[in-house]
């Protein structure tokens, strides 16, 4: 099985599990180790009860503290609860820095999430949970006081179908999320959430400093509230992968690029249905987020033109040192989206080198064609 990027997903599978495997199977052994230790450490004892030897040193007063990210699926679950409960008493204390779930029953989820250290964990990412399903796990995260970020990926798809219970359900996880004090990283991404950004943020007392929205559904209400959230003027990140800003999206986000501007370090519009007039209208509020350090926009239907304009604008921005967008329009033969005119796509993207060379930015361009993808990066 193959994913889109070109990866093979079995291949990736069993490099995560060997990823989990190695320190699995050392802290298993390490632990049966030290039981026999132990054991043989208590035949001795009574043997010389009466001796003034000084006392045997057990391993099992001696451990090392592993940090390690956790990537678990059904498959290797049973494994993993083995170890993280011999973990607990054992010599080899493993510390889980990031957690990513996915196909993983909710009772499973629970039980891995109990058996936690509850200091080191910094992430956490779950994949297609149903708002009820949330409402039992997080109470668990709670004992994470590190915890920065969350990643709830595919899930909320309730709200948009709403039942007698779903006000009250999204009152309890406005509630939950609250208690996440050190929360800085939200990721919602692919989740059904039109119309109702507020009231899935309104728990949320700290404010953040990376939200990524994708492919949420978002309307201009949503955009709206973010505007004056009390997120504004911290946030560093902000991801609106897939929504179409060239329409009904387009004023309220250039209200919300304007309330962000002084903060904003990374923006993600790609595959947002950007034409060459709505990037006209952008740039200006571009050009005023004065420490953007990256922006993307990728799949956007862009002619050469429109990149040469941005590019020329955009290089007012001193901390500007990423900008990755696809071909334009103007590289591929006859108008298709499936080939390169590669003649003509050196020509444009030399132009656009000299246009970073003329500024003195020390830049460099390349292109690559898998994507199709170009990146202007600082050397």
């Amino acid at each position: 099985m193959t994913g889109a990027h070109g990866f093979n997903l079995n291949e990736l599978h069993h490099s995560l599990c060997s990823h989990i495997m190695t320190p699995a199977k050392t802290c298993i052994d390490l632990s049966k180790r030290c039981c026999d230790e132990a054991t043989q450490a208590r035949l001795r004892k009574q043997e010389v009860s009466n001796s003034t030897l000084a006392p045997i040193t057990s391993l099992s007063s001696v451990y090392v503290e592993v940090r390690i990210d956790l990537f678990v699926y059904s498959t290797m679950y049973p494994i993993l609860k083995e170890v993280l409960h011999k973990s607990m008493h054992g010599p080899l204390h493993l510390h889980c820095r990031n957690l990513h779930v996915c196909m993983l029953p909710l009772c499973n989820t629970v039980e891995l999430l109990e058996l936690l250290n509850a200091t080191g964990v910094r992430m956490i990412e779950l994949y297609s949970k149903t708002l009820d399903e949330l409402n039992t796990i997080l109470p668990v995260m709670v004992k994470f006081r590190s915890l920065r970020s969350l990643k709830l990926l595919c899930c909320f798809d309730s709200i948009q179908r709403p039942t007698p219970g779903t006000e009250d359900a999204m009152k309890k996880f406005t509630t939950i999320i609250r208690q996440l004090r050190s929360l800085k990283e939200l990721n919602l991404r692919s989740s059904s959430l039109a119309g109702c950004l507020q009231q899935l943020l309104g728990g949320i007392q700290e404010p953040l400093e990376s939200l990524e929205l994708g492919h949420c559904d978002l309307l201009p209400v949503d955009l709206y509230y973010l505007s004056k959230s009390l997120h504004i003027s911290t946030l560093k990140k902000l991801d609106l992968r897939g929504h179409n800003l060239s329409a009904h999206l387009l004023l309220p986000f250039l209200q919300l690029l304007a309330a962000i501007s002084s903060s904003l370090l990374y923006l993600d519009i790609r595959l947002c249905w950007l034409s060459d007039h709505t990037l006209s209208v952008l740039v200006p509020a571009l050009c005023r987020c004065s420490h953007l350090r990256c922006l993307v926009l990728s799949m956007n239907p862009l002619s050469f033109q429109a990149l040469k304009s941005l590019f020329q604008n955009c290089l007012q921005l001193q901390d500007l040192q990423l900008v990755v967008y696809s071909y334009p329009q103007d590289c591929y033969v006859n108008g298709t989206f499936f080939f390169i005119d590669t003649e003509k796509r050196n020509r444009l993207l030399a132009e656009l080198q000299e246009i970073l060379a003329k500024a003195g930015g020390g830049q460099t361009l390349y292109g690559r064609r898998e994507c199709p993808f170009s990146k202007i990066q600082s050397t």
